[in-house]
């Protein structure tokens, strides 16, 4: 089996949008309070956020969407979608990707705000839980 994880450059999204805009749509559909499925398109082709794509036995498989946080001390390139099929065949490359393109481009640290589904994976990655989230909705 095998696994390739890609950046999609902006400016070649569009090639790539009918492979990868499934995964993309079902991920943004959770957090539909927030944003909606449009607002990660826009976000995607002004460059706010980076698409990855991933392909298993060269079919798409899954799409991530990442934005960076800057804080005064340092920035992070922060995982804000994960959509996919078989998380299981591809979820460690594209972790493992992530964190090269992450490092080579300056970020101290990737992040992910994830569903408690995602612990056991996350931990088997290397990720460490670094804080607890609370909201309180109005």
């Amino acid at each position: 089996m095998g696994v390739m994880v890609a950046h999609i450059p902006t400016d070649q999204i569009a090639a790539y949008w009918g492979d990868f805009s499934k995964y993309v749509e079902k991920a943004a559909a959770r957090y539909e309070k927030d944003y909606d499925f449009a607002d990660v398109a826009r976000a995607l082709g002004d460059g706010r956020s980076a698409l990855f794509g991933v392909w298993v036995d060269d079919r798409p498989q899954a799409a991530l969407v990442v934005s960076e946080v800057v804080y005064p001390k340092r920035k992070k390139m922060l995982i804000e979608l994960v959509g996919g099929d078989d998380a299981d065949k591809w979820y460690k490359e594209a972790i493992e990707k992530l964190s090269d393109v992450a490092q080579s481009a300056g970020y101290a640290a990737l992040v992910s705000n994830a569903r408690l589904g995602w612990t056991k994976m996350a931990k088997s990655v290397n990720f460490k839980q670094a804080h607890v989230a609370y909201e309180r909705e109005f």
